[in-house]
């Protein structure tokens, strides 16, 4: 079994490294300009591996985490996006409404089938952790956030390696939700430094830009599916709370 840490070292990498990576790379962009003289790519490509400098190596690394990790934060103001399309989606006038289902051919439906399954998870489990720790804890602004901190650190208490099924989840999201700051970055990069001749590929990185906002928000969406489920299949039938 995996532990907590191991998935924690699992997230750092996905979303905190390798987004800090490829941000540095960018940013080389930004300052030497881009090497796009196929010569020079092959020359770096052989002598690499014989002139290893170990110091550059942790420098870039350390480097890598530090700009990772400010992409992360700064990332995490999508975090509220999907709260937001919830209650587009749903018709959901305050967060202790049941909402309504999307119709189907609908946009919101197309774009994101499984909301609302999601949702009733969300109504289950906000109903399980009034009874476990008390109305006073909520209110109709912040039912739905405190449902996902429930479900995930009831998880982390009675279930780790449950709990463990879902971070993984949210890593994956993490590590997409970086990645749309940092394709925002290279493609405006991109655009101001490249010849005119190649300012297509800027456009490619805005594709990537869209691709990884949408694979972030499944994903977001799936790792807090995945928690209420584990949090009902644990405690469902034990504590009577599902719906009759």
């Amino acid at each position: 079994m995996k532990s907590i840490t191991d998935n924690l070292s699992i997230q750092d990498l996905l979303a905190v490294l390798l987004p800090g990576a490829l941000a540095i790379y960018f940013l080389s962009i930004a300052y030497y300009g881009i090497p796009l003289k196929k010569d020079q790519i092959d020359t770096i490509a052989l002598i690499a591996p014989f002139k290893i400098n170990w110091t550059d190596v942790f420098a870039i690394g350390a480097a890598a985490y530090f700009v990772g990790y400010l992409f992360y934060v700064l990332s995490s103001c999508l975090d509220s996006i999907y709260d937001n399309i919830k209650l587009k989606a749903l018709k959901i006038k305050n967060y202790g409404d049941n909402g309504v289902k999307p119709k189907k051919g609908s946009v919101w439906n197309i774009l994101f089938p499984y909301l609302w399954h999601t949702h009733t998870l969300v109504m289950i489990i906000a109903k399980f952790s009034q009874e476990k720790i008390g109305d006073g804890y909520f209110n109709k602004e912040l039912k739905i956030i405190d449902s996902y901190q429930f479900a995930f650190r009831w998880l982390m208490k009675e279930k780790p390696e449950m709990y463990a099924e879902a971070e993984r989840y949210l890593a994956t999201a993490r590590f997409f939700r970086s990645m749309v700051f940092v394709w925002a970055f290279g493609a405006i990069t991109w655009g101001v430094k490249a010849e005119i001749s190649n300012k297509w590929y800027a456009l490619f990185l805005v594709g990537l830009c869209i691709v990884s906002f949408f694979a972030y928000l499944n994903r977001w969406r799936k790792a807090h599916h995945v928690a209420f489920k584990n949090v009902i299949i644990l405690e469902g039938r034990k504590n009577d709370f599902l719906p009759q």
